[in-house]
């Protein structure tokens, strides 16, 4: 995985409620069990 630099800054709760639109367009787990102490831990979970 590559990261690129955006202009845009995200809170906790963004990244999170992204990986979680994610997760539930891909039908892998539910949603709500999803929750990320930090922004590098959810990054981390996309690996």
């Amino acid at each position: 995985m590559e990261l690129v630099r955006h202009k845009h800054t995200f809170t906790l709760q963004q990244v999170t409620e992204l990986i979680q639109a994610h997760e539930f367009s891909q039908q892998q787990m539910c949603i709500i069990k999803i929750h990320f102490p930090s922004i590098e831990s959810a990054i981390l979970a996309l690996k």
